[in-house]
């Protein structure tokens, strides 16, 4: 089985996939990690975002995130004004995971996008980014600790 998590600089899990300039793509067999590859996201760049000032260009947390260098715009409740471009950028996110033959996503949240690629037959996990490195929470998902979402 092949499991994408979005992988930080740290090695940490990135909890926005989306936006993730870096994937993990491991392979699981027999509840543990058999290879190990991590490579360039070609989707981060056409996430649509919002300019909410330029806080955003700073490092900054999220819950217990650990500090990173990283310029993005936040989601703030708001529906977003491009749609061509979500749709650009969730096809693009799709593809990506297709090409790469994944199975599972490890990650954070579920967007609108995520759902999608959900019923098209992709198994999604929630896992907390708290829990450890990507690889370990990996490991986790490999040994049956977390599980899929279902619906």
């Amino acid at each position: 089985m092949r499991v994408a998590i979005a992988v930080l600089q740290s090695g940490r899990m990135n909890p926005h996939f989306g936006r993730a300039k870096t994937i993990a793509i491991a392979t699981v067999e027999g509840g543990t990690i058999t290879q190990w590859e991590e490579v360039e996201s070609d989707f981060a760049h056409l996430h649509p975002g919002h300019h909410h000032g330029p806080h955003h260009a700073r490092a900054h947390l999220h819950g217990d995130e650990e500090a990173e260098e990283h310029d993005h715009d936040h989601h703030h409740d708001h529906e977003h004004e491009d749609d061509e471009g979500v749709r650009r950028h969730r096809d693009a996110v799709f593809e990506f995971l297709k090409r790469h033959r994944v199975d599972v996503v490890l990650l954070d949240h579920i967007g609108h996008g995520m759902r999608r690629a959900q019923k098209e037959g992709l198994r999604l996990v929630l896992a907390n980014p708290r829990m450890g490195t990507a690889r370990e929470i990996v490991e986790a998902f490999a040994r049956g600790e977390i599980g899929e979402v279902r619906g």
